[in-house]
């Protein structure tokens, strides 16, 4: 009887260095190390059916990323737990395990971030009711030596200052989604600051 299993994970400390594809490897070392039934994909170079709703952008920590694998034949959930949980490195930490329907696959509608500023000051509440209450936030995406026109405010849920952090949930559409730097960004804060003193954290993924 196949399984799919969908399990949600930490990241932090250094490892949030790493890169998406570096996560992807690691996870596929460390599900062939804990001797589960593991899924194959079909062709000449079978690999693990792993799959990763939503991809993380380096430097950012996460308490809630989503990782989906297919088993071959069913195994209890209290097992799969202790077998991932064994083969966790450091910085990677297993929250929570499920099994979902063998169809069921997740796409991710939003995620919710929260980011601190240490050493400098937040966006004020004048700053995030601006963004809010306009109709368009247009900031230049550059990715190497390309610039591109991106219109922040459809991908922006919801803004609020919760103590001393900000919370903001981003939507995720057939157009992509943006960065919490490229709110920030929308705000007015200026690339240094985020690159010195922003700290963001992924606190969850929902899927639809």
């Amino acid at each position: 009887m196949k399984q799919r299993v969908r399990l949600t994970f930490r990241k932090e400390g250094a490892i949030r260095f790493i890169s998406h594809h570096d996560v992807m490897r690691t996870f596929e070392r460390l599900l062939r190390r804990t001797g589960l039934p593991l899924r194959a994909s079909e062709g000449f170079n079978p690999r693990p059916r792993i799959s990763f709703p939503a991809a993380l952008g380096v430097g950012i920590a996460s308490e809630g990323e989503v990782c989906e694998f297919d088993l071959d034949t069913w195994v209890a959930p209290g097992e799969i737990r202790a077998r991932v949980g064994a083969q966790m490195p450091a910085g990677l930490g297993l929250a929570d395990l499920e099994v979902i329907s063998p169809r069921e696959k997740g796409t991710v509608a939003r995620a919710v971030y929260r980011v601190a500023m240490e050493g400098a000051p937040l966006p004020t509440p004048e700053q995030v009711a601006a963004l809010l209450e306009a109709g368009t936030a247009v900031i230049v995406r550059r990715r190497g030596n390309r610039e591109k026109d991106i219109d922040v405010r459809p991908f922006l849920r919801a803004l609020r200052h919760e103590g001393d952090r900000l919370v903001m949930t981003i939507r995720t559409t057939p157009a992509g989604a943006v960065r919490p730097e490229e709110v920030l960004r929308a705000m007015g804060v200026p690339d240094d600051t985020i690159k010195r003193h922003a700290r963001i954290v992924r606190e969850k993924v929902i899927l639809q």
